[in-house]
């Protein structure tokens, strides 16, 4: 799914089934509860759960491998906190280094665009129909 279809995705879902979103909310604490679970104190007050799911980035700061440095200056090489479209690579095939949740909507945005795309994953290949795989091996091409 590309970015514009999750977030139509999560509104359409909180839409259909109302659940208690609050947008704008700092947590403070999350700790465990001998009666309830789990209590979250939030900004907005005191909250009870049965179980916590926590669903975040662990990659908020880019990290580029020091080998990135040797590359080339015509490689265009961006992150993908950076990334917004297809457009904003030259024209050609495209390495996406990288089997994460962004790398794999990165490689299949290109591949929509018509975009020959390389995955390169860690230890499995890319399942995705019309995406070429590649193992990334230690070190840099």
């Amino acid at each position: 799914m590309l970015r514009d279809q999750i977030v139509d995705y999560i509104d359409a879902f909180v839409a259909a089934f109302r659940p208690p979103l609050r947008e704008g909310v700092a947590v403070r604490s999350l700790r465990a509860d001998a009666q309830h679970g789990f209590a979250l104190d939030a900004s907005d007050g005191l909250h009870l759960a049965d179980q916590v799911v926590i669903a975040t980035g662990g990659y908020q700061i880019p990290v580029i491998p020091r080998c990135a440095e040797r590359l080339p200056p015509e490689i265009v090489q961006i992150h993908s906190s950076i990334y917004r479209n297809p457009d904003q690579l030259p024209a050609g095939a495209v390495l996406v280094v990288g089997s994460g949740q962004s790398g794999c909507q990165i490689a299949e945005d290109l591949h929509i665009a018509g975009r020959k795309v390389y995955l390169c994953v860690a230890t499995r290949r890319a399942s995705r129909v019309g995406i070429e795989a590649r193992t990334w091996s230690s070190g840099c091409i």
